[in-house]
């Protein structure tokens, strides 16, 4: 968005973390499928309005992305522990959410390190709508299979 500003670099992490956070303790009590269908639209949203902010350049409409995209990847995760708590066996519950942790953390780094990869040989823009398309085809086959 080029602009330096440290605080700036905060305040977009701020966003997407802080209403991961929101949307869990707002959303935290309703159904698991109705928080798995917001986690789902609200991240693809997110995508798509943090994808044309770049293009565009718009810092407002890439805050707003983020935001919507944090809101929507925590309840998503909020969800998804639900689901594998009630799923697991009582005594396999603890290896099952350390499972469930473990591919979560690889779903946070390898994308991250994929787009620093990619943009060795394309433009940072390129990489990020690379990275979007991905995870949109990911949210829209999971999501498939998940709500059906």
């Amino acid at each position: 968005m080029h602009h330096p500003s440290r605080a700036l670099a905060g305040l977009v992490a701020l966003t997407a973390f802080g209403t991961a956070a929101a949307a869990q303790m707002l959303l935290g009590r309703a159904a698991v499928r109705h928080q798995l269908v917001f986690g789902v639209a609200s991240t693809s949203a997110g995508l798509v309005t943090v994808s044309t902010a770049v293009w565009l350049p718009s810092l407002p409409l890439f805050l707003a992305g983020g935001a919507a995209a944090g809101a929507g990847a925590g309840i998503l995760l909020k969800g998804s522990i639900s689901t594998v708590a009630d799923l697991a066996a009582p005594a396999a519950r603890g290896e099952t959410l350390a499972g469930l942790f473990l591919c979560g953390y690889v779903g946070l780094t390898v994308p991250v390190l994929g787009i620093g990869v990619a943009t060795l040989y394309v433009s940072s823009r390129i990489a990020l709508l690379g990275f979007a398309v991905a995870v949109l085809t990911l949210i829209t086959a999971v999501g498939r299979r998940l709500l059906a």
